[in-house]
């Protein structure tokens, strides 16, 4: 779930989590807090981690 990214930006946190996805397949989870005055915004991405891996294998040949 994305529970964990959730807490953290309520915390005004940057980081990220690897978590099983709504497909089952595992995602990456990055999230970052926005500084703008008076809003509590904060930006999450996901991305499937097999993807993430494939890219970065094709890239190294």
């Amino acid at each position: 779930t994305h529970k964990t990214a959730r807490n953290t930006l309520e915390k005004a946190e940057t980081g990220y989590d690897v978590s099983l996805g709504s497909t089952g397949l595992l995602e990456l989870i990055v999230h970052q807090p926005i500084s703008i005055p008076g809003l509590n915004w904060g930006v999450l991405t996901t991305a499937n981690m097999e993807e993430l891996l494939t890219s970065n294998q094709a890239i190294q040949w």
